[in-house]
């Protein structure tokens, strides 16, 4: 489409006059024709005629007040548009010398084909700008411009009509179109075509460096254009929350993993990740001591003592003080087992498990002098038991030197040794080696009897000497030859009296009371006794003179009867009031 323009030199009247053609050569009828004098600001416009003038205008400007309308040089400026309003041609035109003179101008444009947009690359930069890209299509001009999101593209450069070069402006982010517009004033848009991004993230620190593989501790991440809803990874595991606090700042709950050194990398919303090496070191949890069983030994050590805790590693190592302990044994990720070293002198120490990775904990550990040794208690196990009475028991009659069961040293197991355990029955470590007051020598003998009565029911090797022993303490006045019922005493009485007694043998003991008329008032349940004299008012049985409901009985004549195993006795009692 061609487009003639005719104006006229320091007079007050030009015509202006052209034709607009199609690029294939056809006149163009009823499009709007704009001319402006870019220097006087005039700007007048109309459309181009039908007919035999198909596709022709004409423009008479005249000043009434005899002023120029055009002077040589000046600038007249063509515009085409189409229906709608969109711009199909743009033409400069500068004024000549003769054109003024004449006051006509004839110009003709032919209308070009358009420009398309097919492609640009890279189609991505950061927000700033700044990143040279190539623009291909097709029909590009000379003096072409572009822009992007509405952002004009700094130098723009036409390498040819299908390919141009430009620099990103500075933009939103987000995804925008691309616009290129010829110098005629048609343009071409690449819509949804390149991608504003924001500057990809950058890790500089990490605080705390190392974590334990459990997890659930908390990292800050500090360093430069982190987003929010950035998330974090460490050596590819996706922290579960992710606390943004600025660009700058990100707080990551660290997610569980196996131990060794992985890389931290933040991911922004927009796809950009950090490339920064910066390692995180993941550690199995530090072990911790929850008991001590035993949690002390003698100096002499020797003793097994079990460690409960948690996080225990195989090849854990154990020291008490400075020394270590003899035969670790792992057995769980909470037990270890250890051999309680020897030392110097008693006192408190530190046990401390130091697992391979050099993770510790520290418990403390007392070490003890020893107890003084008790001759009684032969086996040594700190207390003078039935255990003890066994071992003499298997060696008695037996004669010789290093007889354990020969405690008096006289080179034979006899009652004598036999007793001397058994005055000593239930005596442990540490207690006085004096003589026992009878009181409890008999005690003593009692219990030592008793047990030893029990163990012969399974093991009748000691049976023998069992008799043996309760021959001796029948003789000895510990324990009476028979069961008898003695009388009780006050009687008379009113409300209360004892009732004595003496056992042979270990028995269960029960005391029933009857009135006259043969009806059992009460029943008294006392229990397991071993044999012994039960006559003072501390070991007698006690009757308050109240029935089995608890009403106090009236006056009157009652009998009690003593029941123990195949022995039975009764006797006569008096109430009076």
């Amino acid at each position: 489409m061609v487009i003639g323009i005719i104006c006229a030199w320091s007079v007050p009247i030009m015509v202006i006059t052209g034709q607009v053609q199609d690029s294939d050569g056809t006149l163009l009828e009823n499009v709007e024709v704009i001319i402006k004098n870019t220097n006087k600001v005039t700007e007048n416009s109309q459309r181009t005629l039908a007919g035999d003038e198909a596709g022709t205008f004409d423009f008479t400007l005249i000043d009434f007040t005899n002023q120029s309308v055009a002077d040589t040089g000046e600038k007249l400026e063509v515009i085409v548009k189409q229906d709608g309003g969109e711009i199909i041609a743009r033409k400069i035109h500068v004024l000549t010398q003769d054109e003024v003179d004449s006051s006509l101008a004839i110009i003709h444009v032919q209308i070009k084909e358009g420009p398309s947009v097919s492609s640009i690359e890279p189609s991505t930069d950061i927000i700033d700008g700044g990143m040279t890209v190539a623009i291909t299509g097709n029909e590009f001009q000379n003096g072409v411009s572009a822009n992007i999101g509405g952002n004009a593209m700094i130098d723009v450069t036409f390498v040819s009509k299908t390919s141009l070069t430009a620099i990103v402006p500075a933009g939103m982010l987000g995804v925008t179109d691309l616009v290129v517009s010829n110098p005629d004033g048609r343009s071409a848009k690449l819509p949804q075509s390149f991608v504003y991004t924001s500057l990809a993230p950058v890790v500089k620190a990490i605080n705390p460096m190392l974590g334990v593989t459990v997890g659930y501790t908390s990292a800050t991440i500090t360093g430069e254009n982190f987003q929010e809803g950035a998330t974090v990874s460490f050596g590819g595991t996706e922290a579960k929350r992710v606390v943004f606090v600025s660009m700058t700042e990100l707080i990551a709950e660290v997610p569980a993993r196996e131990a060794g050194d992985v890389i931290i990398q933040v991911t922004n919303p927009d796809n950009q990740f950090s490339t920064q090496l910066i390692s995180f070191m993941y550690i199995l949890p530090a072990p911790t001591i929850s008991s001590l069983f035993p949690n002390s030994d003698k100096i002499s050590g020797g003793e097994t003592i079990i460690i409960s805790g948690e996080n225990f590693q195989n090849g854990a190592n154990v020291s008490f003080g400075q020394i270590d302990g003899i035969d670790v044994s792992f057995v769980s990720s909470r037990e270890i087992a250890v051999i309680v070293p020897r030392v110097e002198k008693a006192g408190t120490i530190n046990i401390t498990v130091k697992n391979p990775d050099d993770q510790s904990t520290s418990s403390e550990f007392t070490y003890k002098e020893p107890r003084k040794r008790l001759i009684w208690d032969i086996d040594q196990n700190e207390i003078v038991d039935i255990f003890d009475l066994v071992i003499v028991a298997s060696q008695f009659g037996k004669k010789g030197e290093n007889l354990t069961g020969d405690v008096d040293k006289n080179y034979v197991v006899d009652i004598f040794d036999l007793v001397q355990v058994a005055s000593n029955f239930g005596a442990k470590t540490g207690a006085s080696a004096a003589p026992l007051m009878r009181s409890n020598r008999t005690a003593c003998l009692r219990n030592a009897l008793t047990e030893m009565e029990v163990w012969g029911k399974t093991n009748p090797n000691i049976i023998f000497v069992t008799k043996l022993l309760k021959g001796w303490m029948i003789d000895d006045g510990s324990i009476p030859r028979v069961t008898k019922l003695l009388p009780n005493y006050p009687n008379p009485f009113n409300p209360e009296t004892w009732i004595p007694f003496q056992i042979s043998d270990a028995s269960i003991v029960k005391l029933s009371i009857f009135d006259v008329k043969g009806h059992q008032i009460r029943q008294i349940e006392v229990g397991y006794l071993q044999a012994g004299n039960y006559i003072n008012k501390s070991d007698a049985i006690y009757w308050d003179g109240r029935n089995q409901i608890g009403e106090l009985v009236p006056s009157g004549v009652y009998f009690y009867v003593l029941q123990i195993d195949n022995f039975s006795a009764q006797r006569k009692m008096i109430v009076l009031k």
